[in-house]
């Protein structure tokens, strides 16, 4: 497979997003005589800068539309962003180009935050329920041993066991027999 075979088109319509961050090296003549001549033909910075617009476009779009989540959208711009970095060293109009398309502020680490932000997320919910159905078990196993408590307590003072169940709340045709403790 070779990238230059593939247009921005291409990567688009095939769903290609994992060559996006690659796409640069399409540009390695323009950042090569960038960095000799410290000069740009301005036709080929605007070729440049409409295949990063569209790229750009194209997974903002893809994001809203929900074919990618916000996490692998900042993962193919940080890649991006790491790649063009090694790539134009010395190339500082292609680097500032690309950069102002594809959003040359990128925290490294940004996907990195935005799936600690989940995780984060996801702890603290499970926490929440975990807390409430603790107390929900917590309430149904006091109530069970109170009720036990109740009956053992009426047994004990030589009631029947029909009388024992009815006062402390339990179902009389209930199979188990509770365990009277001495």
């Amino acid at each position: 497979m070779k990238l230059g075979n593939y247009s921005v088109e291409d990567i688009i319509k095939k769903d290609l997003d994992f060559l996006i961050p690659f796409y640069i090296f399409n540009f390695e003549v323009l950042i090569r005589n960038d960095r000799k001549h410290g000069e740009i033909e301005e036709d080929e910075l605007s070729h440049l800068r409409q295949d990063y617009v569209k790229i750009r476009h194209y997974l903002d779009t893809t994001c809203r539309a929900g074919g990618i989540n916000e996490y692998e959208k900042r993962a193919i711009l940080d890649l991006s962003k790491k790649v063009l970095d090694n790539l134009s060293k010395g190339s500082k109009k292609v680097k500032e180009e690309v950069e102002s398309i594809m959003g040359g502020k990128i925290l490294d680490y940004e996907a990195k935050d935005i799936l600690n932000q989940g995780i984060e997320q996801g702890i603290s919910q499970g926490i929440e329920q975990g807390i409430s159905q603790g107390i929900e078990q917590g309430i149904s196993q006091g109530i069970e041993q109170k009720t036990l408590q109740v009956y053992q307590n009426c047994i004990k003072r030589g009631m029947s066991e029909e009388d024992a169940r009815a006062i402390a709340g339990m179902d009389p045709t209930e199979a188990d027999q509770p365990q009277i403790s001495p």
